[in-house]
C-alpha cells in the first residue's frame, strides 16, 4: 500500500514539477511536512526542481497574527504560576508539574488553532457521570507514578469517571483539581500571554532547495 503522502508527492511530481515553487503546502505538524518532503524528492529522483514551501497549521496562523509567539518554556512558567494561584500551595513543584503542563499546552493550542469554545469544552466534571474508556494506558500509567509519586489505581476499567473512587485518594485529588480549574486556567493563561511584552522572534529569508 502505497502511503498517502507518497500519493500526493507523486501526482504532484507528475503534473507540477516545473512549478512547485508557487506552491504552499500545508500540514498538521512538521513530521508529516518533512516526509512529504521526502516523498517529493523521491518521485521527482533524477529531475531538479525547486522545493515548494512547506508550511505547518500552527506556522500559518501565526503568518496572519500581529502577536509574537511567546517561547514555550516561558509559557510552561505562566501555565505553572497560574495553575498554582488556582489550586493553592498544595501544588506539585514544576519538575512534576511539567508533564501536565506539555499536555496543557498541546491541549490549549489545539483550542486555539481549531476556534474551539472553551468554555463549552472544559465544562465542568460534574456534568459528566459516565464515559466509557479507559483513558489510560499502562504506559501513561506508569508515568503518572513515576511523576507524582504516587500508585495511580483503577478502580473500574469500563467507566471514566468510576475511576475516581467515592474517596478519592490523594493522585485522583490531584486529577480532580486540574480538571476542574481547566477553563478559568484557558483564561488566565491567555490573559497573561496578551498582556506580556515578547520580543518579536528572529526569523531568517525563505531560500528555496534544489533537488
Amino acid at each position: 500500500m502505497i502511503p498517502f503522502l507518497r500519493q500526493v508527492a507523486g501526482a504532484y511530481a507528475a503534473n507540477e514539477l516545473g512549478n512547485l515553487q508557487d506552491y504552499c503546502f500545508v500540514f498538521p505538524n512538521k513530521r508529516s511536512g518533512v516526509f512529504f518532503t521526502h516523498y517529493l524528492a523521491l518521485e521527482a529522483a533524477g529531475k531538479p526542481f525547486l522545493m515548494p514551501e512547506i508550511a505547518t497549521i500552527a506556522e500559518v496562523t501565526r503568518s496572519f497574527s500581529a502577536l509574537t509567539e511567546a517561547p514555550r518554556l516561558d509559557q510552561l512558567f505562566i501555565l505553572y504560576n497560574e495553575y498554582r494561584e488556582l489550586s493553592g500551595e498544595n501544588v506539585a513543584d514544576f519538575d512534576r508539574f511539567l508533564f501536565w503542563g506539555e499536555m496543557l499546552l498541546n491541549d490549549f493550542n489545539d483550542v486555539d488553532l481549531y476556534l474551539v469554545d472553551p468554555h463549552k469544552l472544559f465544562v465542568n466534571l460534574q456534568r459528566f457521570r459516565e464515559v466509557s474508556a479507559n483513558y489510560l494506558t499502562e504506559e501513561q500509567t506508569e508515568i503518572i507514578n513515576r511523576y507524582w509519586g504516587e500508585k495511580f489505581v483503577h478502580s473500574s476499567p469500563d467507566e471514566f469517571w468510576n475511576h475516581i473512587h467515592s474517596t478519592p485518594t490523594p493522585l485522583e485529588n490531584k486529577f480532580l483539581q486540574l480538571w476542574e480549574v481547566l477553563d478559568e486556567l484557558f483564561e488566565r493563561f491567555h490573559k497573561r500571554l496578551l498582556t506580556t511584552a515578547w520580543p518579536p522572534a528572529a526569523c531568517l529569508p525563505a531560500t528555496p532547495s534544489i533537488f
